[in-house]
């Protein structure tokens, strides 16, 4: 299937779930049975206090909302039935930090950088929550559909940061027993996956808990697959080190330069599960982020900061599409601010005549916008979600 190419977007993750406590009880009606997706834009923080009511999210997030209130006018009690938009709200506290490092208003500086760790460290405990409650290896729709992309290897590219497709894929290549790590290990390999090559990888096994492998010895035994996964926005698996503190967004930190030699080092971790209230994680008492490209409109800062990463990924996204015959695209809804992304499309189809398209969107209005990214004029072969698809595919 070297020829047939995948985007995802956001809405693929919507066949996911978890469930409210009540739906333990058999004893109760059905309309407690309630079910929580994994957010979009416009329902982040609907999700968000809807897992803390259920009591699967914890952590103090009171200055986070205490700035919602003040900027956006919203409650928490108001955030439960209208919707607020994750991208405006990224992007305001950019701006107003952006404002306040220009005038050196230390304070101000101070309290936005722990709001923009809130935001972002609320955002990766929600995803992984939808791991760590085994959504992810219950659904069925995703278990068929990692067994058909294992099976067919497609070429896929997403904008998502979270790794769940990745997970179907392990579970469909099956398991074995790593004796020198005492680690049960998949088959495929995220390393191997991602059309890049990692400086550190970490590992995690009962032998020896976590620990890290040189890229150069980990690459000189280990190919990059011929089919790959490219993730245009980062992902929650994807770190870069970093200095204790890059502005002083931590009051009373000391503020540790970082060594050259470590500057552009990519590092890939086996999750992002430790992520502590104000984003900070370690490796070897040394700090990292996640390498992704935060939901804000203005996202050329983002992607010049990891030029370094994602620069080479968006080339090979390009000559892969030029070379596309066969294009699906499940739950991509090209939002009006990925202006890089519509680029990309208007470049790689200049020439390129596709012979198939099929949308996965239960929203109709997206078939015009990709259609004309596409210049593709025959008929567009479409279903409302991923389970149609999959019942085409004869998958059920």
């Amino acid at each position: 299937m070297n020829d047939t190419v995948y985007i995802f977007g956001a809405g693929i993750n919507k066949v996911l779930k978890i469930e409210s406590p009540n739906a333990r009880s058999a004893n109760l009606s059905p309309e407690f049975y309630m079910e929580v997706n994994p957010p979009l834009v416009n329902d982040f923080f609907q999700v968000a206090l809807k897992l803390e009511e259920y009591g699967y999210l914890h952590g103090d997030y009171d200055m986070l909302y205490d700035y919602i209130v003040q900027t956006w006018k919203k409650s928490k009690l108001e955030l439960r039935t209208s919707k607020l938009n994750l991208e405006d709200c990224f992007t305001d506290v950019e701006m107003q930090l952006n404002q306040a490092i220009g005038n050196k208003d230390i304070k101000r500086i101070k309290e936005l950088g722990k709001v923009k760790h809130m935001f972002i460290s609320l955002f990766i405990n929600i995803f992984n929550l939808f791991e760590n409650q085994f959504s992810v290896r219950s659904s069925g729709d995703l278990s068929f559909f990692g067994e058909y992309i294992f099976k067919n290897k497609p070429a896929i590219i997403t904008f998502n940061y979270d790794y769940f497709i990745e997970l179907s894929i392990e579970k469909a290549s099956d398991y074995y027993l790593d004796n020198h790590e005492i680690a049960i290990t998949p088959n495929w390999k995220k390393s191997q996956a991602y059309g890049m090559k990692f400086d550190e990888i970490e590992t995690f096994g009962i032998r020896n808990g976590e620990s890290i492998i040189k890229g150069d010895e980990f690459y000189s035994t280990n190919d990059l697959y011929t089919w790959s996964i490219l993730k245009l926005h980062g992902s929650l698996n994807w770190f870069q080190y970093r200095p204790l503190s890059d502005h002083p967004d931590f009051a009373d930190e000391p503020r540790y330069p970082l060594p050259e030699e470590l500057s552009e080092k990519i590092i890939l971790r086996f999750d992002s599960s430790d992520l502590t209230i104000m984003g900070n994680f370690d490796i070897k008492g040394r700090y990292v982020s996640p390498i992704i490209i935060t939901p804000e409109i203005h996202k050329s800062t983002a992607y010049e900061r990891y030029a370094y990463v994602l620069d080479s990924l968006w080339k090979k996204a390009e000559q892969i599409l030029s070379r596309c015959r066969n294009l699906i695209i499940i739950g991509y809804s090209f939002p009006e601010s990925d202006t890089r992304t519509k680029e990309l499309f208007e470049k790689a189809f200049s020439n390129n005549n596709l012979e198939g398209l099929t949308i996965v969107n239960p929203d109709r209005s997206v078939d015009e916008k990709v259609v004309k990214l596409c210049n593709f004029s025959k008929s567009v072969a479409r279903f409302e979600d991923l389970n149609g698809y999959l019942r085409s595919l004869g998958m059920e």
